[in-house]
């Protein structure tokens, strides 16, 4: 139940920074315009009354006080926020996008900025902002020294957790791996795409490129859907580069995956009840259990076929490519080295997905 106390509601605010900001977000979450630092305001007064704001983790924030700030944009104009709250608490200041657009602001992303107009007037640009996404806020980050924090501090920034339909596309895979797995995958990741094996990848790429070319000579003259031609290339090139498979095969496998990422764009942000899946499936849910369960089988298949290569004399080894690679880590004697079917699995599908 929230008290009468709470006068407004603003995002969770330990995103993006371990420490305070004096930078302004625009967020379209937040009912209320507040402010951590005190010296931003023009004029500004005490308040008494026990107020608090409620934050998006269900926290609450006490309110000290209240008055206007002057936010000055980096195109050099200036606008006047006016009712906005001093909490000492938040991290983040926040410009509420719901505020301004009932004093008719319009806010506009474009590239790496937000623009803020009146009237159709041109009022300023920012560079940071929250934007939601059903009940998903997303912090959008694109000063350079913030992008590098985020980066570079795995102990404040863990990976979030992902959702079931991410976990069906990119299972426990280098995207989603931690710790002591997330180092040994990106170790093997980074040997078989070493500079000089790329190098040995080129004749490959290039067959590909040059079979393409040839599909689009026999349609002089008529139209081509470029777009869904790039993706027969990058299917091909990964199946062929990666896996040593051949295009049919990795075809299958890029449309199996493709119809997984659209299931999730789909059902990414729907608001379900906890452990319901478990119990009652939807018709999305029980499609994406029948993909994850093909992609798993073409993979395996995949793998049996070069493992019988070797038993059969027909290669030497597992091959230098990456899927050689993760096949010769799963034969290895050490634990810490050693890798499970169900990673080749996960790495197939996380690469596939990636080059794609």
């Amino acid at each position: 139940m929230i008290s009468d106390l709470h006068i407004g509601m603003v995002t969770e605010l330990n995103m993006a920074t371990t420490t305070k900001s004096n930078d302004w977000w625009y967020d379209s979450g937040a009912t209320v315009h507040v402010c951590n630092d005190k010296t931003q305001f023009k004029n500004y007064e005490e308040v008494v009354n026990g107020q608090k704001v409620l934050m998006g983790n269900h926290d609450s924030a006490k309110v000290v006080g209240k008055g206007s700030v002057e936010l000055n944009f980096t195109s050099g104009k200036k606008l006047l926020l006016v009712n906005v709250l001093y909490v000492p608490e938040i991290r983040k200041n926040l410009v509420s996008a719901s505020l301004l657009c009932k004093k008719g602001y319009k806010a506009v992303l474009e590239s790496d900025k937000i623009i803020v107009s009146i009237n159709g007037l041109f009022v300023g640009k920012g560079k940071n902002y929250v934007n939601w996404i059903g009940p998903q806020p997303q912090l959008i980050i694109t000063e350079l020294q913030l992008v590098k924090e985020i980066l570079n501090n795995k102990d404040e920034y863990p990976k979030p957790e992902f959702k079931s339909f991410t976990k069906k596309i990119f299972g426990d895979g280098l995207l989603r791996a931690r710790g002591e797995k997330w180092f040994r995958q990106r170790k093997l990741a980074n040997h078989a795409f070493h500079g000089e094996n790329l190098k040995g990848m080129i004749p490959a790429m290039i067959a590909s490129v040059e079979m393409m070319l040839e599909r689009w000579r026999q349609h002089e003259g008529k139209e081509i859907e470029v777009n869904k031609e790039f993706k027969i290339l990058t299917s091909e090139i990964i199946s062929r580069t990666a896996f040593g498979s051949s295009h049919l095969e990795g075809q299958h496998i890029f449309e199996m995956l493709s119809r997984l990422v659209l299931l999730l764009s789909i059902n990414a942000y729907k608001v379900r009840i906890p452990g319901l899946e478990k119990i009652v499936k939807t018709k999305d849910e029980i499609e994406s259990d029948k993909l994850e369960q093909d992609v798993r089988d073409s993979t395996l298949k995949m793998i049996r076929k070069r493992e019988e290569e070797v038993k059969k004399g027909e290669a030497d080894s597992y091959g230098s490519d990456y899927f050689g690679v993760l096949l010769k880590a799963n034969q290895e004697a050490d634990k810490t080295k050693k890798i499970s079917i169900d990673d080749i699995v996960d790495e197939c599908k996380t690469f596939y997905v990636a080059g794609h």
